[in-house]
């Protein structure tokens, strides 16, 4: 079902730019259609999947191009007498079929479909089924998909009794649904690439695997199109068992960071946690034995930060390079990886009958800027060990700037990053080198990174990773250049 494309594309142009999750935000942006995608089980119910294209100027360089999941239902006024408005874009004159099928009379109202009860209940229902629908003649089709936990993925054919959008999303669209008593929570990838998305992949994976430092993938959309003669694969959603009662590892170092109290126990559990989604995920996906691509991606990396913030951190040229050349004749084992861990991606749950609480990993996207060919490539582990051992410093410095008398004690950092450190060699042996090439090279890479953050974001933070990245720039110097800025 589709509305006269002018139309239609005029109330998205006005109501899009408005939308949280919209990536062009401020700029000018050109909107064309790549594709138009079936609803996914009742076509009585009038939905479709825009998937829009968007260019517009980047900073530097070429015009950046992103493709945009709308997922879009349309209802007839008159059919609504329950309606409670949620999710409503605006209304169209008629409504026909791609098929060229005479346009139905409206006048119609067109929503937002993830924010839509109809909508959420028809893409259960096709998860539950694994049902397949498909635009003829146009090579454009959804496939849903159930999870490989059958167990779980029951739920998804329960009864649904209420429905609440997170509204803290920035990317994404995320719903919670309570399907008699059993919790999921939808999530809708507005920003869509071509591939397969990691958290797709690496949950489904985990979860077949029957790992419980992650919630369950109960199913997700898959869908397929061509357009401008190139053939595109891309996941729509993903549907994962909600967890009730959670809060985040953040908020909890946080807060015992400002009160001044050990986070030790919590952070050795955290990495036993990490280690067994790195044992799994190397059990369930290959694993790479030749890491040159990964290395020098990170070289890579890590010399285009330095370009953008040498001016900040200091005159470390030379000390940078010295560490770049060492990765060549480094040893590593690249594999899949979470590749983009912090404490905000972590939750802890009360499991009162495992005698602990228990901690749930979260987001396994990757980095959300970078395309989805780059975050499917095998990594280091230590680049998840680095992510959070970085984290742990941001919680100290955070609880000194955001809470009133925080009381942060000498050494918090030290004490929790070896708790973690020891937890993670306690599941997977061996001893982590915080001097060596290898995780100071990954150190500096996410240090830098956090430092062109904060300059853009919040230039009263700046410090904490400029004194992270001078302290190991320093060390690679010598001491007869300490505080060489």
């Amino acid at each position: 079902m589709t509305a006269p494309a002018d139309e239609l594309m005029g109330l998205l142009e006005h109501w899009l730019p408005q939308q949280r999750w919209f990536p062009a935000k401020g700029s000018v942006v050109t909107m064309s259609v790549a594709a138009v995608l079936p609803g996914v089980s009742r076509p009585d119910r009038h939905s479709e999947v825009r998937v829009l294209r968007l260019e517009y100027p980047a900073a530097q360089g070429s015009p950046v191009v992103t493709l945009l999941q709308v997922p879009l239902l349309f209802l007839r006024s008159a059919d609504q007498a329950s309606d409670d408005g949620a999710g409503f874009i605006g209304a169209v004159s008629s409504a026909g079929g791609e098929d060229g099928s005479p346009a139905a009379p409206g006048p119609w109202n067109v929503y937002d479909a993830p924010q839509r009860r109809e909508y959420l209940d028809e893409v259960l229902a096709s998860a539950s089924l694994n049902a397949h629908s498909e635009n003829p003649g146009v090579h454009a089709g959804i496939q849903a998909r159930r999870g490989p936990d059958a167990a779980k993925s029951i739920a998804l054919s329960d009864p649904l009794f209420s429905m609440d959008p997170m509204r803290s999303e920035q990317s994404n669209t995320s719903i919670v649904l309570n399907a008699q008593g059993r919790g999921m929570i939808v999530k809708f990838f507005r920003t869509l690439s071509n591939g397969q998305n990691p958290e797709v992949e690496l949950g489904a994976v985990l979860t077949r695997l029957g790992t419980q430092d992650v919630p369950a993938t109960l199913g997700w959309l898959e869908a397929h199109w061509q357009d401008r003669s190139e053939a595109y694969q891309a996941d729509l959603a993903v549907i994962h068992e909600f967890l009730p009662g959670g809060s985040d590892a953040w908020g909890a170092a946080l807060d015992a960071a400002a009160r001044g109290e050990s986070f030790a126990r919590q952070a050795h559990a955290i990495g036993q946690g990490t280690a067994r989604i790195h044992r799994r995920l190397a059990e369930g996906l290959p694993v790479s034995t030749a890491p040159e691509g990964v290395l020098s991606r990170l070289a890579a990396r890590v010399r285009d930060s330095w370009a953008q913030v040498r001016a900040v951190v200091g005159p470390y040229d030379a000390e940078i390079e010295a560490l770049l050349t060492s990765l060549s004749a480094v040893p590593a084992q690249p594999q899949r990886i979470h590749g983009d861990l912090h404490l905000g991606q972590i939750l802890t749950v009360q499991a009162p009958a495992a005698g602990a609480d228990r901690w749930i990993f979260l987001d396994f996207e990757g980095e959300p800027l970078r395309p989805v060919s780059e975050r499917a490539l095998p990594d280091l582990p230590l680049r998840d060990v680095v992510g959070l051992l970085r984290s742990l410093d941001y919680a100290a410095g955070a609880a000194q700037r955001q809470v009133a008398g925080a009381d942060v004690a000498d050494g918090w950092v030290a004490e929790c990053s070896a708790a973690f450190l020891e937890g993670y060699s306690s599941v997977v042996p061996g001893r982590i080198d915080q001097r060596s090439p290898l995780f100071m090279a990954l150190w500096l890479d996410k240090a830098l990174y956090e430092v062109r953050y904060e300059q853009s974001n919040r230039p009263g933070w700046l410090d904490i990773p400029v004194s992270a990245a001078r302290a190991t720039l320093d060390e690679l110097a010598g001491p007869d250049a300490k505080g060489k800025p």
